[in-house]
């Protein structure tokens, strides 16, 4: 009987399991069912006919049987990663025409049977371990001849890769995950690929060394991405480059492939392997690189392939001045990132005196240093290709001495953004010259505590600053004409948030933007009050004061804003959210303003605020009983009035009475004389 019992539980437990119980997300062109991590044995029935998407990773589902997916006819994507599977049966992919997409990673099945991928024909997308995808037949290598995207994992056997690649005549990009004890990439490890076409090749994991010929069977590869390897060696990696000699690639990613093993000097003669391929992308990042020959780039042979390089995250010295001074000769590169240095290096930029000379950047990086001093400098000249787009220097730590009078950038013609945000002088008291093109400035984390009102006066058609963290409520404190943004006509989006702001601003701060600015954050201020006016604005769509100082708004600033939403016939978002609100009897206005306005609030208006007795509450709570907080209010404001009207009435009688016996004082005199004092005196002498 208790045999029975177990077994009629387990079926239950069963039922359970596989019951309607998974998640259905429905999407213009997609169905989901998501039955992922739910001890699954048997392949859910219930979910939509029309699935497009089955998601069953992690769970038990052991071997596949025939036709185990027929049901869904429109399904396109398949996850069956770690789901336990030992087996699978020819037909149980049978019926499946339209799926695209199959993953079948972490899963302990050693061996395929023929033609199980026979009635996926269609199947584009497929993730294996490199170890079963070895045993598929040969004789049904034909089932795999449409995919065009692969990823595999796990061992190589004999560092090469399985001679079932020959059949993938379609195949476009594969990843491989690298496994723990491959350490070479061999001259044969590709021969398999010699007559296919793959276009892109990712590798990633752990990998130490590529030997001179490893890539030559990958005859059109257009983009090789290696990153995150870290223990490569750079030499050989840069001279099996080789094989793409003259060849047009998109992109070679070496980011953090040379970061452990210890060679971080570039020099002319290896950086040639790059430069004789026609190259759209190099990314260099993360690799604690010190120096990359200049002359390197100068004999580049395709300089005019190059637009994306990126060379963040590295650990250059003065040479980096160099690389910089050099961009203009690529003459169509669009992004450029030279950004975050490594924490313990430090960019010696203008560790020096300065003589009244301009000078050339790039120039700075072949003088002789004496003592580490230079001559006083009062200007510099940063010359950039005109087709470049996107520049970011941003957190590189500059040990200044004394700040130039200016810094003027030439060629900038199609710049959409410019950061160089924490790349900081000692404070701001010059020129940014030559920004007239650039759309996004970003110059947050500048030391703005001395500040030159026209400091960015040439970003003529800037439509985005962001300039928080900079002590600009310092820097612009004197700035009562409003001439630090006055030339800037254009600006949509200001970001002033974090600047020790305390006091309003002046009425011209923003003279020029009342027509074009539609973004204002100045979160993270010391602002009490509304900080300007915001009826003079015409087309402002969201203004950030979260976190600063304000107790509550007035009925002036309510009304105001009201205003302006009725002027801008569209919709206005205000975040206030972190401001130390009190729900006092003062503040009741503006409590129920929050929750009556049309303007949209951050938190629909429900702000942690002070009650009156002390506790802390939110404002939804005091809205809710509103009725009971006027009727306290009211009785402590009568109250309050009897004790005022009280005290005025003393005060007022003991006044009174003050005046009046000043006014009569030498008749009170008189009196106490003749009616007091002479009486006591006689009274006290017939009394001895």
């Amino acid at each position: 009987m208790q045999a029975l019992n177990i077994l009629v539980l387990l079926h239950n437990f069963i039922s359970l399991v596989d019951s309607d119980n998974c998640g259905i997300t429905s999407r213009p062109g997609s169905v989901i069912c998501d039955c992922q991590s739910q001890y699954r044995k048997l392949i859910p029935q219930h979910c939509p006919k029309n699935t497009t998407d089955l998601l069953l990773a992690n769970n038990n589902l052991g071997i596949l049987r025939g036709l185990a997916f027929a049901k869904y006819t429109k399904l396109r994507q398949l996850d069956v990663y770690n789901c336990s599977i030992t087996a699978i049966e020819k037909s149980a992919f049978g019926n499946m025409v339209s799926l695209i997409s199959l993953n079948l990673f972490s899963n302990p099945m050693q061996k395929f049977r023929r033609n199980v991928f026979a009635s996926i024909g269609g199947l584009q997308y497929l993730s294996i371990s490199h170890q079963l995808l070895s045993t598929y037949p040969e004789s049904s290598w034909s089932d795999l001849s449409n995919l065009t995207t692969l990823m595999t994992n796990g061992e190589i056997s004999n560092g090469t890769f399985s001679p079932v690649f020959s059949a993938m005549k379609r195949l476009k990009y594969f990843r491989h995950f690298l496994d723990n004890d491959m350490h070479v990439l061999h001259n044969d490890t590709f021969k398999a690929f010699g007559n296919i076409y793959l276009k892109t090749l990712e590798l990633t994991g752990r990998l130490r060394r590529i030997e001179r010929d490893a890539f030559l069977p990958l005859r059109v590869l257009c983009s090789l991405l290696i990153p995150n390897l870290k223990q490569l060696r750079l030499t050989n990696t840069l001279r099996s480059f080789y094989v793409f000699n003259d060849r047009h690639m998109d992109e070679i990613d070496l980011t953090s492939a040379f970061y452990s093993y210890g060679e971080y000097i570039i020099t002319a003669e290896l950086f040639q392997y790059i430069g004789n391929i026609c190259l759209k992308s190099l990314l260099l990042r993360g690799n604690k690189i010190k120096t990359i020959d200049g002359t390197a780039i100068e004999t580049m042979k395709y300089k005019n392939c190059l637009e994306n390089l990126d060379l963040a995250k590295n650990d250059f010295d003065i040479h980096q001045i160099l690389v910089i001074s050099l961009l203009k000769l690529f003459s169509n590169l669009k992004r450029f990132d030279i950004s975050q240095l490594e924490k313990d290096q430090h960019l010696k930029m203008f560790h020096y005196d300065y003589r009244r000379s301009s000078k050339n950047f790039g120039n700075l990086a072949n003088r002789s240093m004496v003592n580490n001093s230079y001559h006083r400098i009062s200007d510099f000249l940063i010359s950039l290709p005109s087709s470049l787009e996107y520049f970011n220097g941003s957190l590189i730590e500059v040990r200044a001495g004394h700040s130039p009078n200016s810094i003027t950038f030439t060629g900038i013609k199609h710049m959409k953004m410019l950061d160089i945000a924490s790349t900081t002088l000692e404070d701001c008291n010059y020129t940014i010259q030559g920004l007239e093109h650039v759309k996004v400035l970003n110059i947050s984390h500048f030391k703005c505590h001395v500040l030159n009102n026209t400091f960015i006066g040439s970003c003529v058609n800037l439509q985005q600053l962001i300039m928080h963290s900079s002590s600009l409520g310092t820097g612009l404190e004197n700035d009562h004409q409003g001439v630090f943004l006055k030339d800037l006509k254009s600006l949509q989006h200001i970001d002033f948030a974090k600047n020790e702001f305390k006091s309003q601003f002046s009425k011209l701060a923003f003279q020029s933007q009342l027509h074009s600015l539609r973004f204002l954050t100045l979160e993270g201020n010391m602002f009490t009050n509304m900080p300007f006016n915001l009826n003079d604005f015409n087309h402002l769509r969201l203004l950030d004061i979260r976190n600063n100082k304000i107790l509550y708004l007035t009925n002036t600033e309510t009304n105001d804003i009201e205003r302006v939403y009725t002027k801008l016939k569209r919709p206005l978002a205000i975040h206030l959210e972190g401001n130390p609100f009190v729900c006092n009897c003062e503040s009741l206005n503006f409590v129920k303003w929050l929750f009556n306005t049309k303007v949209k609030l951050d938190r629909h208006g429900n702000y942690s605020c002070l009650f009156y007795d002390g506790s802390f509450t939110t404002t939804y709570e005091v809205y809710k009983k509103m009725q009971d907080v006027e009727n306290h209010c009211s009785i402590t404001s009568h109250r309050r009035w009897m004790i005022i009207s009280i005290l005025l009435f003393v005060v007022i009688l003991v006044v009174g009475i003050v005046i009046v016996g000043f006014r009569y004082r030498n008749n009170l005199k008189t009196f106490c004389l003749e009616r007091i004092i002479k009486p006591c005196r006689s009274d006290y002498q017939k009394i001895e």
